[in-house]
Order: C-alpha cells, then structure tokens, then sequence
C-alpha cells in the first residue's frame, strides 16, 4: 500500500501530525548529545522547524504509514536557543544543515526529495519493514 499526498495552492489536505516538542540542551555538545540520543537503530527520527514547508510535506508522507507505536519522532529543533549548533552538528553528520533530515535507524537518508524519491521507487517501505517500524 502506498502512501499518497497532496497539496493545494500550498496547503495539506489533512491535518498534520502533533509534533513532540523535545527542548534540546544548550551548547555545541549538548547539541551533540541531543541528537544522538535521539537517533536509534529501528526508529525514524525527522529533524523538523515546523514552518518549512518540506519538514511539512515529509511529516505528511511518514503519518501517513502504519507506524508502530514510538517509531516515528519529529524534532522540532526551534524549541531551544541552540538551533544553529543543532544544525552545525547534523551537518558534520550528514553533510548538510537543512531540514528536514530524515533518519532511518542510524543511517540519514537525506531531506523530504531523498524520501519522496525513495517512496516512489518503492524503496521506503521495504527499508522500514527491515529495521521493524512498520505495523
């Protein structure tokens, strides 16, 4: 079953999901540490600001699969004063500081394009059924 979505004249046709709100810790290794801690072999953890649209579009596709339950986790990373050190740290990571970063298990699969592009090669479901978060 695939997942679909849509948009119109800029707006989403279903209402998103309730992010949780994690306050990160302060400073450059706190940022660090907050990041790691959230990254998990069997979970996907999405990096989000909840203004941008494609943290928007991607939080759309990934609600719309059956997750199990605690599997799926959106960050908004705006909830501290250490935003930019967040995104410092997820560019030593994964080589870019933008959001949406999406993690499947431990490894970054990129920004919302890497999983749109993923999802239509039928590829997104396969890897999460690997790592166990599908219902």
């Amino acid at each position: 079953m695939r997942a679909s979505w849509s948009v119109s004249r800029g707006f989403y046709s279903k209402a998103l999901p309730t992010v949780e709100v994690c306050t990160p810790p302060e400073g450059g290794g706190m940022a660090q540490a907050f990041v790691n801690s959230k990254i998990q072999p069997g979970k996907v953890v999405v990096f989000i600001k909840p203004t941008c649209p494609y943290c928007r579009k991607t939080q759309e596709l990934l609600s719309q699969l059956p997750f199990k339950q605690g599997l799926l986790e959106f960050v908004d990373i705006t909830a501290a004063s250490n935003t930019s050190e967040i995104q410092d740290y997820l560019e030593q990571l994964t080589g870019a500081r933008t959001v949406p970063r999406v993690f499947i298990g431990q490894e970054c699969i990129g920004g919302c394009t890497d999983l749109v592009n993923m999802h239509e090669r039928g590829e997104l479901l396969t890897r999460l059924k690997q790592i166990g978060a599908l219902q």
